[in-house]
């Protein structure tokens, strides 16, 4: 045990010798939190949106609705009604997503069923919000259409009633209106209730995720790509150790090896854990975590990012020369990266690439710390997490220590 400590004493020293790496792996997880949080704002839940500016040269009921149902699409869009040189100046400063005119005569033109034309100016320094308005604005133009066709003759009846602005209809008019508003929902009504289309959710417990945003889910796999360069960076230096001959020394003494590789794992849990918390610390003041799990989520980071250095500690030995190991661990690395859910999360791949994702070393650890931010982790399914974890760990940690005496001996 003494051998241990001082092992692992003598690789942090060394470690700390060079400040660049140390920055380069914590600042991963910061600077992209950091830039996760600008794109996407704070709060685990927070959703993107899109400010539309709104020019109404109408004025009338029908493009107030438009404006309000526009406020009300699920939070996505953020209506402002502005001046006609407001909104253009506005829209050429990239202050908004879109500008949206509504002509003069859109609730006239409405009502008589007569075409009409809304001029809807996006943003072209923007690709995905711009496409949210576009998209929303096609469902009311859609809605419209249906309202037209189920209440054409309410409508015509309504059209037909006088111009705009000379007073309230009469009470007669107003009554066949609403009879003929009746009728037509009665003539609607075998379509719509019950509804010829029936919507059932069944939602899979093992897949089951609660709403999160762009933020939350692009942070965990962050953070794993973060803990698998440190596991790959700090796995290089039992090479180092060869080359300056303390290796071969330490092979030559009554020291075992076992405890001399152990002092390497404790110190690259010590700089995983470092890694960790630094990001989840940032996670949580950019992004809105719970503390309450900041303890699993640090603990089972650090034992993922443990079990990951033996992984590429195992596979450096496989290499003939140092070059040869980090040819070799680059190949696994970045590969892994790319399928186990960093570069892109599971949630944007196509399924039978996340199927396969999960199964990678990381795409696994990263399901698990999914579903340890999320709250949804419960007890025993962790803790077998954690046994299983360990157990592969010892394997791979046996295998590096045989590796160690045939390739170094």
């Amino acid at each position: 045990m003494r051998l241990l400590w001082a092992s692992a004493l003598k690789d942090l020293r060394r470690q700390l010798r060079d400040p660049l790496a140390i920055a380069l792996w914590c600042g991963i997880p910061l600077l992209i939190s950091l830039l996760m949080a600008l794109a996407f704002g704070t709060g685990a839940g927070r959703t993107p949106q899109a400010r539309l500016l709104v020019v109404d040269e109408d004025g009338s009921i029908a493009g107030r609705l438009l404006l309000g149902g526009l406020g009300q699409a699920g939070g996505l869009i953020v209506a402002e009604p502005v001046g006609r040189e407001q909104g253009h100046r506005r829209i050429q400063d990239g202050e908004a997503a879109a500008l949206l005119t509504i002509p003069e005569g859109f609730g006239a033109a409405l009502l008589q069923r007569r075409p009409v034309t809304l001029e809807l100016v996006t943003n072209p320094a923007q690709r995905v919000l711009p496409g949210i308005v576009e998209q929303t604005l096609s469902l009311f133009v859609e809605a419209a259409f249906y309202a037209q066709e189920l209440l054409a003759e309410p409508l015509r009846m309504i059209a037909g009633s006088g111009p705009p602005g000379q007073g309230f209809p009469t009470a007669a008019q107003a009554a066949a209106v609403a009879a003929e508003v009746q009728a037509a929902i009665e003539r609607a009504r075998p379509v719509i209730d019950p509804p010829l289309i029936a919507v059932e959710t069944q939602v899979d417990s093992g897949q089951a995720r609660p709403n999160v945003g762009f933020g939350m889910l692009l942070f965990p796999g962050t953070l794993l790509m973060a803990l698998m360069f440190v596991a790959q960076g700090m796995s290089e230096d039992v090479w180092r150790e060869k080359r300056q001959g303390t290796l071969r020394r330490a092979m030559a003494s009554p020291c075992s090896m076992p405890a001399f590789l152990g002092g390497k794992l404790v110190a690259a849990a010590v700089f995983v854990a470092l890694v960790s918390a630094i990001a989840l610390a940032a996670g949580t003041a950019l992004l809105g975590l719970e503390a309450s799990r900041l303890a699993p989520a640090l603990a089972w980071s650090t034992f993922s990012g443990a079990a990951l250095f033996t992984l590429f500690v195992v596979l450096q030995l496989f290499g003939s020369t140092q070059r040869a190991g980090s040819v070799l661990t680059n190949l696994v690395l970045f590969p892994l990266l790319m399928i186990g859910g960093s570069f892109f999360p599971f949630e944007a791949m196509p399924r039978w690439m996340a199927a396969v994702g999960r199964y990678t070393p990381n795409g696994w650890a990263l399901s698990v710390l999914k579903q340890v931010l999320a709250g949804t982790a419960e007890p025993p399914a962790l803790g077998t997490a954690f046994a299983g974890l360990a157990a592969v760990s010892a394997v791979l940690f046996a295998v590096a220590v045989v590796r160690v005496r045939r390739s170094f001996a």
